[in-house]
């Protein structure tokens, strides 16, 4: 019997499946904990997008590295449909997206982003938004979580707490 937060993750990938993307892009943070149950939930809340008609491409948050076993989460990770990216790129439909890896982590590096060797089109995935500024400035666009919009909001919208790497970008776009 699946939790609801299990349910909730698939009905997720299904929703974002069915709106034929050209690609789903995961920036962090799939659990926080490792214990043998909660990868067993982490491979049946991915195992819909093996079904997906598009890349599936992901990289680590600092959650991820920061549960008692990271290996098996990038085990559980990279034994599902979701490519997973660790200071590298890919090419997807003429656009490089680079995974850069969990900056809180400081597991982040940035030599693979040389100008003038990808595409013109460069889109980033970087859990932390607020390490945009070590970014080389010939990239697109990045795209990050962590700050869940500012974790706890004020009616209006004002947070109350963000984390270390969501300060000055807390959500939308800067």
């Amino acid at each position: 019997n699946q939790p609801e937060s299990g349910k909730r993750a698939e009905r997720a990938m299904l929703m974002a499946m069915a709106e034929k993307p050209d690609a789903i892009l995961i920036p962090g943070d799939f659990i926080d904990v490792s214990r043998k149950d909660v990868l067993q939930l982490l491979s049946d809340a991915l195992a819909p997008l093996r079904d997906a008609k598009c890349p599936v491409i992901g990289t680590l948050g600092n959650h991820d590295y920061w549960s008692p076993e990271p290996r098996k989460v990038i085990e559980t990770i990279q034994s599902s449909p979701v490519r997973l990216l660790r200071n590298e790129t890919v090419e997807v439909g003429g656009v490089t997206i680079a995974g850069i890896d969990d900056g809180i982590a400081n597991r982040h590096r940035m030599d693979f982003l040389e100008k003038g060797k990808h595409s013109k089109s460069l889109l980033t995935l970087f859990h932390e938004p607020d390490f945009v500024d070590e970014v080389p400035d010939h990239l697109s666009l990045q795209i990050s979580g962590h700050s869940h919009g500012g974790q706890i909001c004020l009616p209006g919208g004002a947070p109350v707490h963000t984390p270390f790497g969501a300060k000055k970008y807390r959500s939308g776009y800067s």
